[in-house]
């Protein structure tokens, strides 16, 4: 109720000071375990943001070079680029939106997650659509690593982002006892 209300940081807010008066020695404890844990939780967002970095670097350089071999053979097929196009526009358009559409939260971890999940969605999205049509099987082997990379990269970001948001949207300490 008290979330259709729009009152429900301040029910999140009252839970929390209960049971510090109820159980202050728990409540330091897992006060104290939110802290440990978020230093790990920074970090493990941060190896995601690293395996990305070293994976699209890759990625990009293996394109790139792609590029330079189509434009001294150019392999022209304007059918299906005309079907692409059209389905990459609108995959392009809702990842774009979805990515606006982000709530900022104050929370880096978060904000990131929130904004680089349609991101790769928009990617697979993309790899898997311009697969429909090229011929090329150099592009469909990089776009095959592609789609795998960052299906793992999505699924990691994810499970990161509900623990987060678990963690940032309701009690943290009952969750956090749940958790145990």
């Amino acid at each position: 109720i008290a979330h259709r209300l729009g009152i429900s940081e301040i029910k999140n807010e009252l839970e929390d000071l209960s049971f510090m008066y109820l159980n202050k020695e728990k409540y330091y404890e897992i006060a104290h375990l939110v802290q440990v844990r978020k230093a790990e939780r920074d970090e493990q967002v941060k190896l995601i943001a690293s395996n990305i970095i070293r994976d699209q670097l890759a990625g990009i350089g293996k394109l790139e070079a792609l590029k330079e071999k189509l434009i001294k053979n150019p392999q022209i097929n304007k059918q299906a680029e005309e079907a692409y196009l059209k389905a990459y526009t609108d995959i392009y358009k809702t990842m774009i939106t979805a990515m606006e559409d982000a709530k900022l939260t104050g929370n880096i971890d978060r904000d990131f997650l929130e904004e680089m999940i349609p991101h790769h969605e928009g990617a697979i999205k993309m790899s898997q659509t311009i697969m429909k049509y090229t011929q090329n099987t150099e592009l469909k082997t990089i776009l095959q690593n592609i789609i795998t990379t960052q299906q793992k990269q999505l699924m990691e970001m994810i499970e990161k982002n509900v623990l987060l948001n678990q963690l940032y949207n309701g009690n943290v300490f009952l969750k956090l006892l749940q958790m145990k």
